[in-house]
């Protein structure tokens, strides 16, 4: 996701990072380099999905209960189609996240249950 010689980089962020700092940093500096500008739109029209379901909390601190509940409350105000689209931007950025270092998670993010989303 983030080219090598960013990598060794010493961090802007430390064990505190939020999810909307994340995000925002990964529209930024990693997602407009690898999409196009169309599909770059649709990451940031998704983001706020994310930053106003759980922006506040540490990327260190969001395991799949706050993941199943964020999709449950999109599931009820938004198409299914939306939700699955929130859900593969959030897993980019907090997969980022785990690659910096931020979570102490290991292995593939969480699928969440299937409730009908295609």
């Amino acid at each position: 996701m983030v080219a090598a010689s960013t990598r060794s980089a010493p961090s802007k962020f430390t064990a505190a990072v939020t999810v909307a700092e994340l995000a925002k940093c990964w529209l930024q500096e990693v997602a407009r380099h690898q999409v196009r500008a169309s599909s770059l739109h649709t990451y940031r029209k998704v983001v706020v999905h994310l930053i106003d379901g759980f922006g506040t909390r540490r990327v260190r601190y969001v395991g799949p209960e706050v993941l199943a509940a964020w999709q449950s409350r999109l599931l009820d105000k938004y198409a299914s189609f939306t939700v699955l689209n929130s859900r593969k931007v959030g897993r980019q950025i907090l997969a980022e996240g785990v690659m910096l270092g931020f979570s102490r998670r290991s292995g593939p993010l969480p699928r969440a249950p299937d409730r009908g989303i295609a």
